[in-house]
């Protein structure tokens, strides 16, 4: 396999797994403030998920190619 072939793998991957990741730790405020969406999450964590998503599809794409 070349590298576009790696490149095309682990977009797959990150997507994905990012998707999956996504739900876990996102919780609705119980008090609502009239500014805010009332499904929003109160805290996002999306440092911690694209991190997360960013190790998991390097492994996932190193399984799927050898």
């Amino acid at each position: 396999m070349g590298p576009f072939e790696y490149i095309v793998i682990f977009i797959l991957c990150w997507w994905l797994i990012l998707l999956m990741v996504l739900p876990y730790k996102s919780s609705v405020p119980k008090n609502r403030d009239s500014a805010h969406y009332h499904a929003a999450p109160a805290k996002t964590y999306l440092t911690s998920k694209l991190c997360v998503t960013t190790i998991l599809a390097i492994v996932v794409t190193l399984m799927v190619s050898y």
